[in-house]
């Protein structure tokens, strides 16, 4: 896995690339992509899951929650719908219909707590970014696993 530390603003900007990775995966594979998200609580993983929401489009002033307790958020983009899943409160997931996830136009998953899917996934990967918190509040580490996409570089 890459890795780098970032301030939030440079997770911005950074973000604004995974937008434009994640979009050209979806191109190439016609399916939708699967970004998990991992760290401990408070790493950062809503957050990013915001920044990456409104770099993909979603107007600004759409408010972006953590879907803890909602288990499912759906967030319409010009592209398609992104669903935006926490699975901190289950102890195992095994299907999503009961998420609401199976009849919708669905371009990419953005998913908090993946483990929780145990050692067969319902929903396999296509990228993955790991956060840690830092000594320094204002940055975090961030890791990320991703496919190089047919003439195009994972994102530096």
């Amino acid at each position: 896995m890459a890795s780098s530390h970032f301030t939030e603003h440079s997770l911005k900007m950074w973000c604004k690339q995974l937008a434009a990775d994640l979009k050209a995966y979806r191109h190439h594979t016609a399916g939708p992509f699967c970004l998990w998200l991992t760290g401990e609580l408070g790493s950062g993983k809503t957050t990013l899951a915001r920044l990456l929401l409104y770099a993909l489009g979603l107007p600004q002033e759409t408010v972006v929650r953590s879907p803890t307790f909602t288990l499912a958020l759906f967030y319409p983009l010009s592209f398609g719908e992104v669903v935006h899943l926490d699975f901190y409160r289950l102890p195992y997931v095994q299907h999503l219909d009961d998420l609401g996830c199976d009849a919708r136009n669905v371009v990419g998953y953005i998913v908090e707590w993946p483990e929780r899917m145990g050692e067969h996934p319902v929903l396999p990967f296509s990228h993955h970014v790991h956060l840690q918190s830092t000594d320094d509040e204002l940055k975090r580490l961030v890791s990320w696993q991703f496919p190089k996409t047919q003439g195009q570089d994972a994102t530096s």
